[in-house]
């Protein structure tokens, strides 16, 4: 009985000290990847401000061929919506335009399932006759625990953007 008792202590004291631990690292994640694209702004801006095109060159469309999705409201229009559900690769959310500025800004709330919201951003920059494209993530962690996954989330997001990046950029090149 004392060994389960000490065990059990000892489980106790590590997550108290993962806790007390964890509640100092900011709760706070950006993810952003860039691509440099050889098209004008004005060409560029409708993949990224319509969830129709978006949903073309988006690298979670490619991991479930069978997902669900359903739009709502008026076309790269603020409120507008796009709502998904997949399988386990690409899960069930939605997103909500809720920021426009002409072909340099894009913002979208997110929703992932029970998760709080998040926002992805995009921004299109002129350089040297091309068009460098960011894709942004925001999050805020609130539970200090679930700053331990920010790392894991960083890599496998940015991976994801990078790869719809490329998508992107071969779509509108070739």
């Amino acid at each position: 009985m004392q060994t389960i008792i000490f065990i059990l202590l000892g489980i106790s004291a590590i997550f108290l000290l993962l806790l007390i631990i964890t509640s100092f690292f900011s709760p706070y994640l950006r993810v952003e990847k860039s691509i440099l694209v050889s098209k004008p702004k004005e060409d560029i801006f409708p993949h990224l401000a319509s969830f129709n095109n978006f949903v073309v060159w988006s690298p979670w469309s490619k991991k479930d061929l069978n997902m669900t999705s359903e739009f709502s409201g008026r076309e790269m229009e603020i409120g507008s919506t796009y709502s998904w559900s997949g399988n386990k690769k690409v899960g069930s959310g939605k997103m909500i335009l809720v920021e426009l500025r002409e072909n340099k800004f894009v913002r979208h709330e997110l929703y992932f399932g029970k998760q709080a919201k998040s926002f992805a951003d995009f921004t299109i920059e002129e350089i040297d006759g091309k068009c460098k494209v960011t894709w942004g993530l925001n999050s805020v962690f609130s539970f200090p625990l679930s700053r331990l996954f920010k790392p894991m989330i960083k890599k496998y997001v940015g991976k994801d953007y990078e790869e719809g990046l490329k998508d992107l950029k071969s779509l509108l090149e070739n």
